[in-house]
């Protein structure tokens, strides 16, 4: 809905895009002064309403990160809309697979995975689903000692952590909160080698 919104924005000559929440897409009226977000298909929590920013925040508990990376609540452009299309193609052959049990079709999906990411690298969404179907075919083209495989890139991260846990410094970037939770990421990587 959120889509076919935007189609019809754009033909009025509109300033609309889609705009990412997670995996869930609103329509995003941006004309540099005024902004409304329109949600329109998640109708049990305030569906065909234009909820600000901040609500939108506090309702579905975005991350400070998800912001500042430019994933979520910015107006997409037409790159990163056909990503997000190919990214639900991704998602629905990955299902399918799943459904089905048929691990050709999860597969499959790796290929689009890949190219919804090039057309829009920082949708978190899509990084995250990409990277488990790659492990899938990382244990179909490696041999579990080879380098390549998923515990190859397991081991080389459980080594680089145990060894010498991360600290922001080390860690840092323009944004002000560290990337990742360090501390998290330190305890999981020690447990391991205990």
């Amino acid at each position: 809905m959120a889509a076919l919104h935007v189609a019809m924005g754009w033909r009025l000559g509109w300033p609309v895009s889609l705009a990412c929440i997670d995996s869930h897409y609103i329509c995003r009226y941006d004309d540099g002064d005024t902004i409304f977000n329109l949600e329109s298909t998640d109708t049990g929590r305030g569906g065909w309403s234009a909820p600000d920013d901040e609500r939108l925040i506090e309702r579905d508990d975005i991350s400070s990160r998800a912001l500042a990376c430019g994933c979520d609540l910015r107006a997409l452009t037409a790159r990163e809309m056909l990503g997000c299309f190919i990214g639900l193609r991704a998602r629905h052959t990955q299902d399918i697979g799943m459904l089905q049990r048929d691990d050709s079709l999860r597969l499959l999906a790796e290929q689009d995975w890949l190219l919804a990411r090039y057309l829009f690298p920082t949708q978190r969404v899509f990084y995250k689903n990409q990277m488990a179907v790659s492990a899938m075919r990382g244990e179909r083209c490696f041999d579990s000692d080879e380098d390549g495989h998923p515990i190859t890139f397991a081991d080389f991260l459980h080594e680089s952590y145990s060894r010498h846990p991360v600290t922001v410094a080390e860690y840092a970037d323009p944004i002000d909160d560290p990337m990742i939770d360090l501390a998290a990421v330190n305890a999981i990587f020690t447990s391991l080698g205990s």
